[in-house]
């Protein structure tokens, strides 16, 4: 498999103003105020979609896929705020949006194939792990949604197992 590094990315016009921290004569700067999003009635400015996954060829230094984040036909590829988790099978887990789904994509093309409903925003990262004894590998969120974002909130860890596997007994 390509040695594939899978980024997360936002496409919103935003102002993030700076502002010196006086600290010493060294140009320190700490982010002055909340960023500004340019947007009108509520919605950015710049058309969607707002939110990528981005698979980067690290030998080549160049996009390999580009995947949206949207979920469905009234969902404009929302901004991602949580990591992906890439697995030795060729999957890429990635929530991190307003809508509570995990996405699962092909680690080698970006395709979407599938995706898991939550009852809750996920905004850290998938685990993964797998229990040599029963040969299997787990999945695991913890689903608890996110104030700032606005997706809907809960309290719960989520794990899914994947069919067990005669290899390595």
């Amino acid at each position: 498999m390509k040695r594939l590094l899978f980024v997360p990315v936002n496409n919103l016009a935003m102002e993030i103003r700076l502002a010196p921290t006086g600290r010493d004569s060294t140009e320190r700067y700490r982010l002055a105020g909340a960023p500004t999003l340019f947007a009108h009635d509520g919605w950015p400015c710049n058309r969607p979609p707002w939110g990528r996954l981005l698979a980067v060829d690290v030998d080549k230094g160049e996009i390999a896929w580009s995947a949206s984040t949207s979920t469905g036909p009234n969902d404009f590829g929302n901004s991602s705020y949580g990591p992906p988790l890439a697995t030795a099978g060729g999957l890429v887990f990635h929530g991190g949006t307003y809508y509570p789904v995990l996405r699962i994509h092909d680690a080698t093309t970006g395709e979407r194939i599938g995706k898991l409903e939550l009852p809750a925003g996920v905004h850290g990262g998938t685990i993964t792990f797998k229990l040599r004894a029963e040969s299997r590998q787990f999945i695991v969120v913890a689903a608890g949604g996110h104030d700032a974002l606005g997706s809907p909130k809960g309290d719960y860890v989520i794990a899914w197992a994947l069919p067990r596997s005669d290899r390595g007994r």
